[in-house]
């Protein structure tokens, strides 16, 4: 199981603000793998099964990775390639909003340019509350990421 949540995890990052039918295909691999490891019938509703499994859809899993690279290319400053496509967001005036650690975010003039890592990463990180980005370390961070993105998909 934890092979074929790697498999789908490789690399998903790239899928983010693309179409929906190419995040569908890897959704419907992680359906039918829900319905495996809890031994469901084929035709049986997968959204109960992967609440119950703790498993973010796709979609949120995607927007999970690129916030948990973003936390360590944040935190250690490595690797320095990406370190630098996150800059701070530098305000004129002085607001709440500035020590709650956005980050800036380019200007694109085509929609393919809003799924770079220096767009998608920054503009993900800013939605990000504060009590999520403000975690010390990678295993608080991933924890409370994940219970912040479980909630958006499945809201109680």
């Amino acid at each position: 199981m934890q092979v074929t949540m790697r498999i789908l995890d490789y690399c998903n990052s790239l899928l983010y603000n693309t179409a929906n039918k190419d995040i569908a295909r890897l959704q419907r691999v992680q359906n039918c793998l829900a319905r495996v490891v809890t031994r469901y019938p084929r035709f049986s509703s997968s959204v109960p099964l992967l609440k119950s499994l703790h498993w973010l859809p796709v979609h949120y899993r995607i927007i999970f990775n690129i916030c948990t690279i973003s936390y360590q290319a944040l935190a250690s400053k490595q690797p320095t390639y990406l370190n630098s496509m996150l800059t701070p967001a530098r305000n004129s005036r002085e607001l709440r909003s500035t020590s709650s650690n956005q980050l800036y975010i380019p200007r694109v003039k085509m929609k393919a340019g809003t799924r770079a890592f220096s767009v998608a990463a920054p503009t993900l990180w800013n939605s990000l509350p504060v009590s999520v980005k403000s975690e010390g370390n990678i295993v608080s961070f991933r924890r409370r990421l994940k219970t912040y993105l479980f909630y958006a998909a499945y809201p109680p």
